[in-house]
């Protein structure tokens, strides 16, 4: 339940991810376009102050390389939910935003059916950064830009953990004044 200052704001929007891979060539995680939404606490914990649960999906296509395989062509998915909390500075029309996230990550890839290998997924918390600019364009409605870093804790067969970031573009609606 909100503060009786608070408000909340629901967003929504599209953006990809990238993963900052140190061996980028094998294809293990690729690039991903993502359809995210987003529902805010303002001002609940203080002025100021806001945290918010997102949701994302997303999918692509690519190409796993091992050594000495011909690529293998692949489908990704993936579905992330995150918690947020973080600062807000208004500046007039233009509201500034910095904090901390955790998201629960599901990964899943499927192959080729000439390949003959099963599908496999990964499911990990993923600790990050976030950040974003919004423009109010009306009295409830404005313009987001938000972008994320975050690290992917991936153990798998060796030690891959890595870098990954999202930016999403999108709109936000403020459920009350």
């Amino acid at each position: 339940m909100l503060a009786a200052d608070g408000h909340g704001d629901l967003a929504s929007g599209l953006g990809g991810q990238t993963f900052f891979e140190p061996r980028g060539s094998e294809g293990l995680f690729p690039d991903v376009t993502l359809l995210g939404a987003e529902l805010a606490a303002r001002d609940d914990l203080g002025h100021g102050l806001a945290w918010g649960l997102d949701l994302s999906v997303g999918g692509a296509s690519g190409s796993l390389r091992l050594p000495g395989l011909e690529p293998i062509r692949m489908r990704a998915t993936e579905v992330a939910l995150g918690a947020s909390l973080w600062r807000d500075w208004r500046l007039g029309r233009l509201t500034l935003s910095a904090g901390g996230r955790v998201a629960f990550l599901w990964l899943g890839r499927t192959f080729d059916a000439r390949e003959q290998l099963p599908p496999q997924y990964f499911f990990t918390a993923t600790p990050g950064l976030t950040g974003a600019a919004a423009w109010r364009l009306g009295p409830r409605l404005s313009a987001v830009a938000r972008v994320r870093a975050s690290w992917l804790f991936y153990n798998v067969d060796e030690n891959r953990s890595l870098g990954y970031a999202d930016a999403l573009l999108g709109v936000e609606y403020a459920l009350s004044d």
